[in-house]
């Protein structure tokens, strides 16, 4: 008995619908729906909202103040409302969300480890054989945070490829103190005077932190997306901390438990770059101030000089 074969169970088949399914993504692309899909059933919210201009996804440079299609690539221009000019939020419907690959976590409190390096010499033999003696200057800002008893890892320029394992037996008490350590020297081969550096991670107290792909760097700006309903991305510009093990601190303007956009920010990003007016993203410049041209004098014309009158008797 002959089985009826389905489209997709042959090789043939399964390359007929992977041709298709790139086919129907090129299509939306080209036809101008890649916008409506992402903002998905935001179309009718969009219609209600006061429209500032209709733009290209493609090519943002493109503004009209009715629809149509870009005159550059043909696409169907998308309208922008003056809300997500100025502010740049994005709308993802939630059939999309797979699809352009959004995912959020949360902000949330984490333990991070912090490096800390050091320049110091070797002082002394330690009172206990086979280990040496360290001071270190730390800066005043890492002071507080190198505790007795952290490990550390110290090497000179005198003894190249070389590692000395050790701990720090005094804390700096501030930026003004020496951060004195003692390392492991079995072979005595650190010598009093000799320059060192120091490097230590401390495990830092619980603070707020994100993904560092969470974070977008657009210039000197940096930016996070949030979700502050369901589907509505906004871009924030937290200040940032320390940066370790794959997260980032947060020092404001987000708190515990919103969720941001780890991953599809970028597709997020060239959404909120081509709807805002481009001050968020640094795109929007300050016409520069149009100095006067200087005045220039006018010409001074000279006198036209006086006719000179013949002598009497025809003497000069």
């Amino acid at each position: 008995m002959d089985r009826l074969q389905l489209p997709g169970s042959s090789p043939a088949g399964k390359v007929a619908v992977v041709v298709v399914a790139l086919a129907a993504a090129l299509g939306l692309v080209f036809r101008g729906e890649l916008g409506e899909w992402i903002a998905g059933d935001h179309g009718a919210a969009m219609s209600r909202a006061p429209t500032t201009f209709y733009t290209c996804s493609m090519d943002p440079s493109v503004e009209s103040d009715h629809p149509g299609s870009c005159p550059i690539c043909g696409m169907a221009l998308t309208p922008v409302t003056q809300q997500e000019r100025s502010s740049g939020v994005v709308r993802v419907a939630a059939k999309a969300r797979t699809l352009i690959g959004l995912a959020v976590a949360p902000v949330q409190n984490a333990t991070l480890r912090k490096r800390i390096f050091a320049s110091g010499e070797v002082v002394a033999p330690a009172p206990a054989a086979d280990r040496a003696a360290i001071a270190a200057r730390v800066y005043r800002g890492d002071a507080s945070e190198a505790h007795g008893g952290e490990p550390v890892v110290v090497t000179t320029r005198d003894l190249a490829l070389m590692q000395f394992p050790g701990t720090v037996v005094e804390p700096a008490a501030d930026g003004a103190a020496a951060l004195r350590v003692v390392v492991d020297d079995p072979e005595h081969l650190l010598r009093p005077g000799m320059l060192v550096e120091v490097k230590l991670e401390v495990e830092l107290e619980p603070r707020l932190a994100v993904p560092s792909t969470a974070v977008l760097y657009a210039g000197k700006r940096r930016l996070v997306f949030v979700e502050r309903s369901a589907g509505v991305f906004e871009p924030r510009t937290p200040k940032l901390g320390i940066s370790s093990d794959g997260f980032v601190e947060i020092v404001g303007d987000l708190k515990e438990g919103d969720q941001v956009a780890v991953t599809g920010t970028f597709l997020l990003a060239a959404e909120s770059r081509i709807r805002s007016d481009g001050t968020l993203w640094g795109d929007r410049l300050e016409p520069a101030p149009v100095k006067p041209a200087p005045v220039k004098p006018a010409p001074v014309k000279p006198a036209p000089p006086n006719p000179t009158r013949p002598a009497p008797n025809g003497r000069p």
